[in-house]
């Protein structure tokens, strides 16, 4: 596939729905599995978030590499960028967070958390999309 082809289909609308599908499966995942592991015990809450960051990063990274694997080669690695980013970005959101605590304490996690993850994977997207391109 030629790098016009790729960059066709990354801003072609097909892809989108996918991407959307795929995210909202993530998401609703990493959501169920950690909201039972709250109920079924009393885990530590900097776990959870650990924890929670971890199933998310793991869960969309692996949603978004089904979509992505068609035109990127090794958009494996991008499911890395996408666990690593997650767990670093909610810990360091939940530790801002907590020290501002309130409403101030929300923005600010929330925006820390944003940061990083859209930082993490979207140079690790940037990065693949410079790598050679597959045949497929």
């Amino acid at each position: 596939m030629t790098t016009k082809k790729l960059q066709y289909a990354l801003v072609d609308w097909r892809i989108w729905p996918q991407w959307v599908l795929a995210n909202a499966v993530a998401g609703a995942v990493a959501l169920a599995v950690t909201g039972a592991m709250i109920r079924a015990s009393s885990l530590d809450a900097d776990l959870v978030v650990v924890v929670f960051g971890l199933l998310i990063g793991a869960a969309l990274g692996t949603m978004q590499w089904l979509v992505l694997r068609r035109w990127i080669s090794r958009a494996y690695l991008y499911m890395l960028a996408s666990i690593g980013g997650f767990a670093l970005a909610l810990s360091a959101g939940e530790a801002v967070g907590f020290s501002l605590g309130g409403s101030a304490g929300w923005l600010a996690g929330g925006t820390i958390l944003g940061i990083i993850t859209g930082t993490i994977t979207g140079a690790a997207l940037v990065w693949l999309l410079h790598q050679p391109i597959s045949d497929k």
